[in-house]
């Protein structure tokens, strides 16, 4: 289940709780994310669980929930993602870049599908998998090269989409 915590003025206080999603069992990392499509400027959650990676967006006074990873109809190469995170694409895009499964081996990048394409969820790309349980995902533009890099237990990689 996903949780928000609202912050008292006495934080030493009971807080406040309201449940963003109790369709998800098993959830470990989050992002706080401005850059994605659509979001206005406002903070959109992006939640990663067992289940899959799920985008919530502020909309008349509720969260709408939108699945953005996992597996298509038929399909179960995915099995859960622990961290989540977003960045920028050279050209304006964005992917999300997850570590699989939960504390995994894999470091795995998704691009959007192509329109028409038939699919709704991300196009997944697996960046390394020799990992011992991942953790500590980030993303940003290091280099200075206008599209973000991917930074995962102290190692650096760059992500560009193919063209």
């Amino acid at each position: 289940m996903a949780m928000a915590y609202k912050v008292p003025k006495n934080p030493h206080g009971a807080w406040e709780t309201t449940v963003i999603d109790n369709r998800m069992h098993k959830t470990h990392n989050l992002e706080v994310a401005t850059n994605l499509p659509k979001s206005k400027g406002q903070d959109t959650l992006i939640i990663a669980g067992v289940e899959g990676v799920f985008i919530y967006r502020p909309e008349n006074g509720s969260l709408n929930r939108r699945q953005v990873i996992g597996n298509e109809e038929g399909a179960s190469d995915f099995v859960g993602a622990g961290e989540v995170r977003s960045g920028n694409l050279p050209g304006g895009g964005m992917f999300i870049t997850t570590v699989e499964p939960m504390h995994g081996n894999q470091l795995v990048s998704y691009t959007p599908p192509a329109r028409n394409s038939g699919k709704r969820l991300g196009i997944r790309n697996v960046l390394f998998d020799e990992m011992v349980e991942g953790h500590a995902l980030s993303c940003g533009d290091l280099l200075g090269i206008g599209s973000d890099q991917v930074v995962i237990c102290g190692q650096l990689w760059l992500f560009c989409p193919p063209s």
